[in-house]
Formats: C-alpha cells, structure tokens, sequence
C-alpha cells in the first residue's frame, strides 16, 4: 500500500479517477455537478436502454426510483434529492420493486443503466445474483453519498413554504446554482407564478438534512473498498480556478473500479456533449471524505431532533437543536469567506 492506501483506508491501486463536465453551460446548470449522471443516461436512453434512477414524487414531498427510456423523462433524475427514496417503480403502468423492475428491462434485453446510492446499487446486484439474472447489460453507478435525511424532513418543509405562498410547488431543486457550484441554493417555483430561493444550508431542511440520518447511514457498509457500483460519481471538490479542469458551474469525479466502469467513462469521452480530464487522486479523495468515512452519530443531538420534529414539526426542532447556534455561526462565517473573495 502507497501513502495514499494508509492515509485513506482505500485500496487506490484498484481505482482510477477522472473528471469531466457537460460543455452546454446552460445544461450544466440544470444538474447538481458536472452531469456525468446525465451524460451517460443520455447516451443509454438513445441506444435504446433505460435509465433507473430517483425522481420527487409529483407533490415534491417524497421521491421515488423511476425508469426512463426517452430523453425527455430524464430531467426528472437530474440533481440531488437528499432523502431516502420508496425502493419502488413505475414501469409499463405497473408499481414494482425497482429491483424486480431492472429485472424485467433486462430480461427484455435493454441495456440498463442503475444509478443509486451504494447501497441501493448493493442490493440491486445482491438481487439479481440471488435471480440469476444475466446481468451483461447491467451497468451501475452510486453516488458519493453522506446519508439522506428523512422524507418526513422534506414534507414538512415543503409544507411549510406552500402555506408561506398561499400555492403548490411547480417545480424545486436541492442545488440550484446561482454563481456556479457554491454555495448551492434550495429553488422552488409556485402555481401562482411566485418564486423561493434560499441558502440550503442556511435552511431548516439544511440542518435537519445534517443532524438527522437514517440510523442504516450511520453504520453504512459501502464505503471506500466497499463501494460496489462500477462507477462512483460526486462532486469535483478540491478542483481550483487554476486546475485546467475546472469550471465554475460545477464538474464530476468519477471513480472507476471495474471494466464496466471503463466502458462508461470511454462513452463520456467519445460524447459530443461532455469533456473528459484525468483528476487527481489525493485531492478527489481529500475532498470527498463521504467517499470512505461513515457519519459519527451524535445520539443524544439526534435524539432530542428526533423527539422535537416528532411532537412539535421540523421548523421547532431546528430551532431548538443544541446545534443550531454553530450552523448559523458556519453560515455567517461562510459568507463573510465569500465576500473577502470577491
């Protein structure tokens, strides 16, 4: 093992890491990163495949997995939901578990591409070896993930703005991007044509999103060498205004650990549509610690968030978390970084 092996924990002779960026900055700024997820979903759906990957339910309170099989269905699983979503799918005007719906697009031999957290990649493959299914066509990608919060922080945030604009949402985004990547803004739009923007992690779904895992997540078993999707896609954090790889309004890291992978990343640089770059592997890794450390529990934090949003609602339990003060102290200091910078 290298320097890079025992300062991480991650076997790095069995990765390879690259970044890349959809060229259409109108496009890349409909998407969370740099649109590698995108890119490649493209590229399945117009080779006749399908595309399995997380949408917002219609009421934007939930989210759910979703199989799209033409480009215009792929705007839906375009940027980051941050809550758990059913493991639940419509396909062919039928609710199936996703994993019984891969099954079938398989079977009818679609190429398929998954794109999941890691641990939803997990059980995926545990299916389908468990299925004897023939997983040729099988290609999965999970995303660098820090644990999703859960729906019931989301609902009730949404809840919250509806009743403050006297209207549905329309439409609403976890990372709409203002400037560029940083620092990623919570939008929505309304039935009534009015419009929210608010600093996600100035909000309460920020804080709840931050404090209030799913338990799963703090015990995750899909980190660094456990990673077990062919491609993990996150954010390029650590990529500076003077690295020929950086782009302002966001840029993929991809790690690679299979053959699979390789292939997925040879279809980004055969696009018309998407530049590839070589990343470097200690800044990849130093700054996306999600990649390979799971979350530290603060129990007694988590317990009186979880007693209080229970009995009193989300905006309450914010409020009331012993943590709160400090989020507002980091929010404050952060802008104060973006003002020095300027």
């Amino acid at each position: 093992m290298d320097f890079l092996d025992n300062k991480y924990g991650v076997d790095t002779s069995a990765l390879k890491v690259y970044s890349g960026y959809l060229k259409s900055v109108d496009e890349l700024c409909t998407v969370a990163s740099g649109g590698a997820a995108t890119a490649l979903s493209e590229y399945i759906v117009q080779k006749d495949g399908a595309v399995f990957g997380v949408a917002y339910t219609d009421n934007f309170r939930s989210a759910e997995f979703m199989c799209a099989e033409v480009v215009q269905d792929l705007g839906k699983l375009k940027s980051s939901k941050y809550i758990a979503p059913e493991k639940k799918c419509l396909v062919d005007g039928e609710y199936l578990s996703v994993y019984t719906a891969v099954e079938r697009k398989l079977s009818e031999g679609k190429t398929v591409l998954f794109i999941g957290a890691g641990c939803d990649v997990g059980a995926l493959l545990k299916y389908v070896e468990n299925h004897n299914c023939d997983t040729t066509n099988l290609y999965t990608v999970d995303i660098i993930c820090h644990g999703p919060t859960y729906p019931d922080s989301l609902s009730q945030y949404v809840d919250r703005l509806e009743v403050k604009y006297g209207a549905n949402i329309t439409k609403f985004n976890m990372r709409h991007k203002v400037k560029g990547t940083k620092p990623p803004f919570i939008y929505a739009e309304f039935s009534n044509g009015k419009k929210f923007k608010e600093r996600l992690y100035e909000s309460d779904f920020g804080y709840a999103f931050q404090v209030y895992k799913r338990s799963a997540c703090y015990n995750c078993q899909f980190k660094g060498d456990l990673h077990k999707a062919d491609l993990t896609l996150g954010d390029y954090w650590g990529c500076t205004k003077n690295m020929k790889e950086f782009n302002q309004f966001g840029v993929s890291v991809m790690f690679v650990r299979t053959t699979k992978g390789e292939e997925l990343i040879q279809v980004l640089e055969n696009s018309d549509t998407f530049t590839v770059n070589p990343a470097d592997m200690e800044i990849a890794l130093v700054n996306n610690p999600a990649f390979y450390i799971v979350r530290t529990k603060n129990q007694k934090l988590y317990d009186k968030f979880q007693k209080d949003m229970n009995e009193h609602g989300l905006h309450y339990a914010v409020r009331k978390s012993t943590g709160y003060k400090g989020y507002v102290k980091r929010a404050i200091k952060k802008r104060l970084q973006e003002i020095i910078q300027k």
